[in-house]
């Protein structure tokens, strides 16, 4: 089997497109597809079936996928025998949501150049399916988000945990202390709520529209650090992930509310592209911010 061959395999799941590929690695279109032929042809069944404008992996692709990663780590691997890691020049780009960079990457970036001194990594604040894009096209190494657990069979979760969305509000505001809030009580109040395209604000959307109410709010910004602020007219509520209150927030003057709704999970992933290798650096990385997690 020619590993060509396979490592254009590779790059056609991560990209989703033989267009994409053939233009990324250099090649002919008509190269792609003679490759995936030929891969096809040795395995007995089509690795690939065009749905819309992508090409998704068919269950036999599926299985093979995990057999061309094992093949690519293992001789990238072999290529990295005799380095010493630990002084390597090593470059990382990471993705993660403004609510999960203050509490566990920044920390765990601190820990990693202890010991990889002459590493380089490039963060990048984002959206959830920003960031998930960017992966997939080879523009970030590993993200850290908090979104629907995942089911692209191009990318591998290392960690997921269960995150809740919470009210909250500066300690000094009325609400502050009192016991099972109604959600009829929080709309008295004004609300500095998330941007559109992010979790909290549909969720918030949801739980206003099933007691029959339309969500008001007096501010929308997409910045915990500016809610942080925002909050401290002692009007103001904001409804934010708890990750966000035991971080960016957990040195203001801000406090969660004891409101009357079941509890409102997420949940919070590092994913990596099932294709790429991973180095022992983004190992010792991924397993520094896993500890920063689970504390």
């Amino acid at each position: 089997m020619d590993l060509t061959n396979i490592r254009t395999f590779l790059r056609v799941v991560e990209v989703g497109s033989f267009a994409k590929a053939a233009e990324e690695l250099n090649y002919a279109q008509s190269t792609v597809t003679s490759q995936i032929q030929a891969l096809e042809k040795e395995i007995g069944n089509s690795l690939f079936e065009r749905i819309g404008r992508k090409n998704h992996l068919t269950p036999v692709g599926m299985e093979f996928l995990q057999y061309a990663t094992d093949i690519q780590n293992t001789l990238q691997k072999v290529s990295a025998i005799g380095q010493h890691e630990d002084n390597a020049d090593v470059t990382l780009r990471v993705g993660v949501l403004e609510s999960l960079l203050f509490n566990n990457i920044l920390p765990s970036v601190a820990v990693f150049k202890n010991r990889y001194k002459n590493s380089r990594i490039y963060i990048k604040e984002g959206h959830a399916s920003e960031l998930i894009e960017m992966l997939r096209q080879n523009d970030l190494d590993i993200i850290y988000i908090s979104d629907n657990i995942n089911t692209d069979p191009s990318l591998e979760c290392l960690m997921q945990k269960t995150e809740q969305m919470v009210f909250v509000a500066n300690i000094n505001h009325p609400l502050t202390g009192k016991k099972a809030i109604k959600i009829t009580e929080l709309l008295d109040y004004p609300f500095v709520v998330t941007e559109p395209a992010g979790r909290c604000y549909h969720t918030l959307l949801g739980l206003v529209a099933g007691q029959g109410k339309a969500l008001s709010y007096s501010v929308m910004v997409n910045d915990i650090g500016a809610i942080s602020v925002l909050l401290r007219d002692k009007s103001s509520l904001s409804f934010l992930p708890r990750a966000a209150v035991n971080g960016s927030l957990g040195t203001s003057d801000v406090a969660v509310l004891d409101v009357s709704v079941p509890p409102q999970i997420y949940y919070s992933q590092i994913l990596v592209r099932k294709s790429m290798w991973r180095s022992p650096a983004l190992e010792y990385f991924v397993s520094v911010v896993e500890q920063s997690i689970r504390g």
